[in-house]
């Protein structure tokens, strides 16, 4: 009645029968026939749905059957459906396991493995092999399981004609090895029987759930001897000489999705593992079209679809999915979002998990986090999964909204507004599973970068400065890591950022809490467990504090202890480590800051100019290029008198507004100094009098920098690199352009409004500073496009940054950039630039092709009519030539006949002259007839 009816199963369940028919097998006087009977039906509910599986677990079926088994090795029918019903249980993923590895206890490991040569019934060996293999999840149990012997019994297995008996060892070897790098090994070097395999290959059809079941075999394998020695960072799933296997088993795996539908479920997840971490792969898949045929099991599935399919489909799709961008876009245009949105809300939660897994590889896009997922509303379901009962549940939705989180995405705004501060730090107070804390802090690092001082504030007063120092001496050093990395991006930005941590944290207490994140001891540890970043992490925190004010810089600076730690670090292995302690040391020796000169004078003492100096050698470019910047700044100090005018250091009128000639001649030229090449004359406070105008400085030739507040008719200073005219009324900056080899100019404080084309000439510009000013076009950093020496540009507080992206516009203008507003620059913040404004510059681009094309064709098509009609006027032209022709012909007969006519009319007037003569001669006797005749004639002629 209810095998393979799993709406009566359900209806059963709801009125009780699990706990009756548990009521009904343990009673003493119980027949075999009775127990048998009974046995298959729990068996057979375990092939239902979740809530099912669930109710036989807390009616504690699983240890019911492990004792029956026990009790019943001696009969082979009730043997058999026992270890069938078993096997069913043990598929749910909250399954006690435990119970088959009780401490001090391996009997019913022992009695599993025996059952592996079950004689007289090959279904209780077969059922045997996949509880072993539905019980591996954690190495412990692998090894146990080997070391009880299962190994050379399941490689007997393999030579039995049966394709079921082979497809479970295989099933078990496999995953007696998976994530087990050692067993692997062994388990690969076994001396097995070779014949197997020769046979499979020579056979022209081979079943397709042996074919999967081999498949699974050879992935494994590989998979785990490329686990590092350390086995914590995961590499390459197939080794480099087993890719060429890889590609000719991945296309029969995707064939695999269209048999029956016990190889339909095992294929997705062995082609998971397959493709796991290796972007070729994920390559090859997509084009073996692998995405659309798993997206059509998922969304065809039904109510009586197999749970495990879709959780092996879902998994399948997060793995292929989790590397490629074209393989996330195959996904997107499957259709298969909004069933992944709706299968987190699955009441299975191996679903849910594998759900959240797509999810993660998903988000791992820019596009994605900005479009499909957050238009999809996928941050909510996420968000409710925090607090799943499922820890599998909650360790990958924690994952998830890692990437939901980042700068980049809009779902960040949405997670805020939505308490999820609150939930993840909730979650902290309770979990105690260390990598669910790590994924938290993780989250709340990722909501900090580059955070607006407000977040930062609700942030860390939910979080609280107790529970961060807590965290940053954690007992796991992967929180550690990212609680210094949340402490880094907590200091990152403005100065009251800075000055949030202090004032709170104590000053005193977040410089122990460095100094112990720099010591040797620590990174010993550290670097023992393979996480060398943390050193890298804890640098920048003081690379941050020291891109403050001046009390910032000194509070590093009081700290020897760091500062002796900082130098160590300069010849780090690592060059990450060696380019961060540069930075910091670039920081701390600003020349434009007030106290640079007396903290270049500390550093130099302790030998930090000496190792500047050999890293200018270092065989990383970067922390070359930094060191060169480092240096050049100790230089400034040592090799360049200063000539300094303030209140503090030189008594001057305060009525003094004005710098003139004779101002120069007396306080420089008269004392020797006309060679000065830096010239500071900033004021100690901001109520001091300033300078209004300076002039002549023609007068000190070696000038080379220049801090004051205005200055006017300043072309001829054409050695000066740097200018400073900070907290200034400047309004414009049109006559510093000539200064052709200007490396670094500070234009913060003052009232300027645009910036001018002409900037476009200062080529060797490397930074540029205009914080506090009145800049509201973003547009006008266009005029930065050229300056490729560009890296570093400071524009706090302008208006332009109400604008929408307009961080993102000056990233993709200022494409040389390292700094922005005092941040280091991050390549995913480069992705959105360019994605951005890259594709909005093609389409203008092609929309310019396009009409260029269009108005291309008009011309060819303009050209052509006029072809058309020069055509036409040559047929006109030749038909009036001919014309001509005829014409001309038709004239010279009319001048013949002409002159035709003119000589026969002159013989008619020649002859009617000779009649006329006749006639009026005397002599003429002619008759009155004749007369008249002749007459008449000469008329005729005549007329």
């Amino acid at each position: 009645m209810i095998i393979g009816n799993r709406t009566k199963k359900e209806m059963f369940i709801s009125m009780g029968i699990i706990p009756q028919l548990m009521n009904c097998a343990k009673e003493t006087n119980l027949d075999v026939a009775t127990l048998i009977e009974i046995v298959i039906v729990l068996g057979s509910l375990a092939y239902g749905s979740y809530k099912t599986l669930q109710e036989l677990v807390e009616n504690g079926v699983c240890e019911y059957l492990l004792e029956l088994l026990e009790k019943s090795f001696d009969n082979s029918k009730l043997c058999e459906v026992t270890t069938r019903a078993l096997e069913a249980v043990l598929r749910y993923h909250s399954a006690p396991r435990d119970l088959i590895f009780s401490v001090g206890n391996d009997t019913r490991i022992k009695l599993l493995v025996k059952l592996l040569e079950y004689s007289g019934n090959q279904g209780v060996a077969e059922n045997s092999a996949l509880i072993l293999a539905n019980c591996c999840d954690l190495v412990g149990h692998q090894t146990m399981i080997a070391a009880a012997g299962a190994v050379p019994k399941l490689f007997k297995m393999l030579q039995n004609p049966l394709p079921r008996t082979r497809e479970s060892a295989l099933d078990a070897l496999g995953s007696l090895i998976r994530d087990n790098r050692d067993l692997g090994r062994a388990i690969a070097n076994y001396k097995r029987n070779d014949e197997y395999f020769e046979r499979l290959s020579r056979q022209s059809s081979v079943p397709g759930a042996i074919y999967s079941a081999t498949l699974l075999h050879l992935v494994n394998l590989p998979k785990i001897i490329s686990y590092s020695l350390t086995n914590l960072n995961k590499v390459s799933v197939i080794e480099n000489h087993d890719k060429t296997v890889a590609m000719t088993v991945l296309p029969a795996l995707v064939k695999l999705l269209n048999e029956k539908i016990e190889i339909k479920t095992k294929a997705p997840l062995i082609l998971a593992y397959l493709v796991s971490d290796n972007e070729e792969l994920q390559k090859a898949a997509c084009e073996s079209d692998a995405v659309s045929k798993l997206a059509s099991i998922i969304t065809k599935a039904t109510e009586t679809t197999p749970n495990q399919l879709k959780e092996t489909c879902l998994l399948a799709i997060a793995a292929i999915s989790a590397l490629r961008e074209e393989c996330r876009k195959q996904v997107i245009d499957c259709k298969l979002l909004p069933q992944i949105v709706k299968s987190l809300e699955d009441e299975d939660p191996s679903i849910r998990a594998a759900a959240c897994q797509c999810a993660k590889s998903l988000s791992r896009s820019v596009k994605n986090l900005r479009t499909n997922l957050i238009d999809s509303g996928i941050a909510i379901p996420l968000l409710k999964l925090l607090n799943d009962p499922s820890l599998d549940v909650q360790l990958t939705a924690s994952a998830t909204i890692c990437n939901v989180v980042l700068d980049f995405s809009p779902m960040k705004k949405i997670v805020i507004e939505n308490n999820g501060v609150e939930i993840l730090v909730d979650l902290l107070s309770r979990v105690t599973n260390s990598t669910m804390k790590l994924n938290v802090v993780w989250a709340l690092k990722n909501l900090l970068y580059q955070a607006d001082s407000t977040t930062k504030q609700k942030v860390i007063s939910i979080l609280t400065f107790s529970r961060l120092e807590k965290l940053l001496n954690d007992e796991d050093l992967g929180i550690q890591i990212q609680s210094v990395n949340l402490l880094r991006n907590l200091v990152c930005g403005k100065e009251q950022d800075i000055d949030l941590v202090l004032n709170n944290l104590g000053e005193a207490k977040l410089f122990k809490i460095i100094e112990h994140k720099l010591s040797s001891n620590y990174n010993d540890l550290v670097s023992q467990v393979n996480f060398p970043i943390g050193l890298h992490k804890a640098i920048f925190v003081c690379v941050n504090i020291a891109t403050g004010n001046q009390k910032h810089k000194s509070s590093v600076m009081a700290r020897d202890s760091i500062l002796r730690n900082l130098l160590e670090c300069m010849s780090h292995p690592i060059p990450e480590v060696r380019v961060a302690t540069v930075w910091c040391t670039i920081n701390l020796t600003w020349t434009e800051d007030i106290g640079a000169p007396e903290h270049i004078a500390k550093l130099r003492a302790m030998g930090f100019e000496e190792k500047l100096k050999l890293l200018l050698e270092d065989p990383d470019s970067e922390v070359r290029d930094r060191a060169r910047t480092a240096v050049g700044q100790f230089n400034a100090i040592i090799n360049h008198e200063i000539f300094e005018i303030s209140h503090s250091l030189m008594k001057i009128d305060t009525r003094v507004k004005y710098i003139t000639r004779e101002f120069l001649q007396k306080n420089c030229l008269n004392n020797g100094r006309n060679k000065i090449s830096t010239l500071v004359l900033r004021p100690k406070q901001p109520t001091d009098p300033k300078i209004k105008y300076i002039q002549n400085l023609e007068v000190l030739p070696e000038l080379n920098e220049i801090d004051f507040k205005k200055i006017e008719n300043i072309a001829c200073c054409t050695k000066l690199t740097k200018l400073c005219l900070r907290n200034n009324l400047l309004r414009s900056i049109d006559n510093i352009f000539p200064l052709k080899n200007l490396t670094c100019i500070d234009l913060s404080g003052n009232l300027i409004e645009r910036i001018p084309s002409a900037i476009k000439q200062l080529e060797k510009l490397q930074t540029l500073k205009l914080a506090h000013n009145k800049i509201e076009l973003v547009s006008d950093f266009e005029h930065l496009k050229g300056l490729w020496n560009l890296m570093e540009l400071d524009i706090h507080d302008n208006p332009l940054q109400g604008i929408k992206y307009w961080r993102y516009f000056i990233l993709y203008q200022c494409r040389s950039l390292v700094y922005l507003n005092d941040q280091e620059i991050q390549q995913h913040d480069r992705e959105i630039s360019y994605e951005r404004f890259g594709r909005a510059e093609k389409e203008i681009l092609l929309e310019n092709f396009k009409n260029a094309k269009c108005e291309n064709f008009n011309m060819e098509k303009q050209l052509i009519d006029l072809k058309n009609h020069q055509i036409k006027l040559e047929v006109e032209n030749k038909d009036l030539r001919e014309a001509l022709k005829v014409f001309q012909l038709r004239i010279k007969e009319l001048d013949e006949t002409l002159s035709f006519e003119k000589q026969k009319s002159a013989q008619e007037h020649s002859r009617s002259e000779k009649l006329a003569i006749q006639l009026t001669r005397p002599d003429n006797h002619s008759s009155q007839y004749n007369r008249e005749n002749l007459q008449a004639t000469l008329n005729k002629l005549n007329s």
